[in-house]
């Protein structure tokens, strides 16, 4: 949500990589593919990225990248 507004989808992977430093905002150009492909990846990431049983745990290094 920004501004009032909501965002789903790519248009909110769009939203949130157009705030990020050189080179991850250049994600945002994302927000020109359909809705359709979107939901086409989502149904099928297991299918070929593979589903873990459980989360990893991320490193004291990595932690300054979460909020807390």
């Amino acid at each position: 949500i920004e501004n009032g507004k909501y965002y789903s989808h790519f248009k909110a992977i769009g939203k949130i990589c157009s705030k990020l430093p050189f080179p991850w905002n250049m994600g945002s150009i994302i927000t020109i593919l359909p809705k359709f492909t979107y939901k086409y990846i989502a149904a099928n990431r297991y299918h070929w990225f593979g589903k873990q049983d459980n989360c990893r745990i991320p490193s004291q290094e990595e932690k300054q990248w979460f909020l807390d």
